[in-house]
């Protein structure tokens, strides 16, 4: 058996949860029921997000293995956990469902599992909430592993009217992890000659400033009873539940395109259905990013004093690729730059080329050291900054530059000239995102000041 410390505290978290939101009694297994038996049942469309412990009055528990730990809420979803010792056998049953024999209903859910682990699941649909009344398969048991949720689906056929159980049954080997669920949804009933869903919904996001996204899809071949499709009255495109495109009398099998141009920077859910005489397929549903992502950081920083004393130039590597690295048209990049010191302070933005020369003390008479930031900023969204190492406003002469190992401490270095001696200092630049989480670079950069400094014999002792 292997050993999990995170898990273990995962699991007594998840246990309490469970014992204060439920009631359990011990027969030929635990169930947790605390459904008004008076309740009539629903017909669908049904959906239910399990965003909160609402869902809990009317769906019923059954901790198989009697082990203790069964289905609860976490976090906004639901949850079922490992055992060490036990095959997990824990069952989440829906309200009861009235559903018309000869119909299909399309059944969808997200799943995700909390790790690397393989989990197990299946749904089954029965005329009763029990274990044994849930024989009829909806989606057929899948082993699955993946950290981020994945809509599964499959179909609801009654064979005949009435009212019907729906369970998603946890039945992964022992000493797993965990299974978690959100959003169930049933659809409408459907006749069989209804269209299946399209297929290939894929979405890509622009990367060059607009806020647009190039979409794609195929239209269904089949009906939901496996038949050729011969015609369709029309595919839908919703951006949000909202109808964005109707492709009208497409072709089975045909690829279809359509370009959104969305509002804002955003994550959208995308859905499209297919339509017949006999009604609507079920939907297929992605997310995405639409819009311009931020800009990777600047790199190729310069700081340079020019002929005139006082001023400076800033100088930077033009920015062509965003945080995920996908190409960036630098036309839709501009610049700001911050002093850096106790605080940040913007003394230029929008800035559309890769230099910027300005006065960086007033006072040639005094020497003092300065620093500043160069911000990359997409067209809409928010700002990364680099921050650059520490520039004496007077004049400069660049020593190497040279790895060093010792993070924090700002040694001196000895170099020198015949006529004047050059009093080195070492200062570490950092990079930093605003809105992100801070970052370092590790090297050091080497400069120097042309000051006579006659009292220094031996600069860093």
């Amino acid at each position: 058996m292997r050993i999990h410390y995170i898990k273990r505290a995962a699991l007594s978290l998840c246990a309490a949860m469970s014992l204060g939101l439920s009631a359990t009694s011990q027969v030929s297994q635990s169930v947790t029921n605390t459904q008004n038996a008076q309740a009539e049942p629903l017909t669908p469309p049904y959906s239910e997000t399990f965003a909160d412990e609402s869902f809990l009055e009317s769906y019923t528990i059954i901790d198989s293995n009697q082990d203790g730990t069964k289905w609860h809420l976490e976090l906004g979803t639901v949850q079922i956990s490992y055992n060490s010792e036990l095959d997990m056998d824990d069952w989440l049953i829906t309200p009861a469902l009235n559903l018309e024999g000869g119909k299909m209903y399309s059944f969808s859910i997200e799943i995700m599992t909390g790790g690397s682990f393989n989990e197990t699941f299946e749904v089954m649909f029965g005329k009763d909430k029990t274990p044994e009344a849930l024989v009829n398969p909806i989606i057929e048991k899948t082993s699955i592993a993946h950290t981020v949720y994945k809509a599964y689906t499959g179909t609801i056929s009654p064979a005949e009217s009435g009212t019907f159980y729906v369970g998603i049954h946890g039945c992964s080997q022992k000493d797993m992890l965990s299974l978690s669920i959100k959003n169930l949804k049933i659809g409408a009933a459907a006749g069989a000659s209804t269209p299946s869903a399209p297929s290939n919904l894929v979405v890509n996001t622009r990367t060059n400033g607009e806020l647009k996204a190039d979409i794609s899809l195929t239209a269904p071949t089949l009906d939901l009873n496996g038949q050729d499709l011969t015609e369709l009255e029309s595919v839908k495109l919703m951006r949000d539940g909202n109808l964005i495109k109707t492709f009208s009398t497409p072709e089975p099998g045909s690829e279809l395109t359509f370009v959104d141009e969305v509002p804002e920077c955003s994550r959208y859910t995308y859905s499209a259905i297919a339509v017949n005489a006999s009604g609507e397929s079920p939907a297929v549903e992605t997310k995405a990013f639409v819009g311009t992502l931020e800009p990777s950081d600047p790199t190729g920083i310069t700081l340079v004093e020019t002929s005139t004393p006082g001023e400076v130039t800033i100088g930077w590597t033009p920015v062509t690729t965003d945080i995920r690295g996908n190409n960036l048209n630098p036309e839709f990049v501009t610049y700001r730059i911050y002093s850096e010191g106790s605080q940040s302070n913007l003394l230029f933005s929008n800035i559309s080329g890769t230099s910027k020369t300005f006065k960086a003390l007033d006072d040639t008479s005094v020497q003092t050291f300065v620093q500043y930031s160069v911000v990359a900023r997409p067209k809409e969204e928010s700002q990364t900054t680099s921050i650059l190492p520490s520039y004496p406003s007077d004049r400069l002469i660049p020593l190497p530059i040279t790895n060093h190992s010792q993070k924090g401490k700002h040694p001196t270095s000895s170099a020198f000239t015949p006529k004047t001696m050059l009093y080195g200092v070492l200062i570490q630049p950092k990079t930093r995102r605003l809105n992100r989480k801070m970052g370092t670079m590790d090297f050091w950069v080497r400069r120097a000041l042309t000051q006579k400094i006659p009292e220094l014999s031996t600069p860093g002792k």
